[in-house]
């Protein structure tokens, strides 16, 4: 599962620009779960939109991805993009793919520790704006 993981992680570093990338078990309480979610129709929740010339950039604060079907998630992404840098509806689609891919690779893999598997950055990267 760490190498589809890497995939995973390298893939949406480069579409969606992201610059701290982390998974969260479906059991962990933090602060991202109130962050804006990318729903399966690709719209990014929130109040605030940021045009950024060719399109809207991800909410500085960071959108988080469903991993696994919502009455059985396995838990979620959570990233935090370049608040520069427009992010088109296909680029957070595909996004929502990578994660049906992750979440095809947790439930191959049963015994495997989801904790383990990137867990939140000690100091998250601040995002300029």
């Amino acid at each position: 599962m760490a190498e589809i993981w890497d995939v995973v992680r390298k893939d949406l570093v480069d579409t969606l620009d992201a610059t701290d990338i982390w998974f969260e078990p479906a059991d962990t309480f933090s602060a991202a779960a109130a962050l804006p979610q990318v729903a399966a129709s690709g719209f990014v929740g929130g109040r605030v939109y940021r045009w950024v010339g060719t399109g809207f950039a991800l909410p500085k604060e960071g959108v988080q991805l469903r991993v696994g079907c919502e009455g059985a998630p396995h838990g979620r992404v959570v990233l935090r993009g370049d608040a520069r840098h427009a992010v088109d509806i296909d680029d957070r689609l595909f996004a929502l793919t990578l994660m049906e891919l992750l979440a095809i690779a947790i439930a191959q893999s049963p015994g495997e520790s989801l904790a383990d598997l990137a867990p939140m950055p000690a100091h998250p990267k601040a995002v300029n704006d």
